[in-house]
């Protein structure tokens, strides 16, 4: 699985997206307060 995203829900705060390298599936998991912001907001900027 890798980081491909981030959604933000009014109930669970901001939602990072992930998706399988080998099938493609894709799996949504909630941000701890201690996950580093800086990496989660680099996924939200445009490559």
């Amino acid at each position: 699985m890798r980081p491909v995203g981030v959604d933000y829900s009014g109930k669970k705060g901001y939602i990072l997206l992930h998706r399988c390298t080998d099938c493609g599936g894709a799996d949504r998991n909630k941000i701890a307060p201690d996950d580093d912001m800086d990496a989660v907001i680099a996924l939200q900027r445009p490559r």
